[in-house]
């Protein structure tokens, strides 16, 4: 979760993008 605070960036559009990286994005089955 912490992910998104460093990175506001990712944070903003983490509703589209967090598939994508699993490890702490959203999807977390990686």
């Amino acid at each position: 979760m912490k992910l998104h605070e460093i990175k506001p960036a990712e944070g903003s559009r983490h509703t589209r993008n967090r598939v994508g990286r699993g490890i702490g994005s959203g999807n977390g089955k990686t």
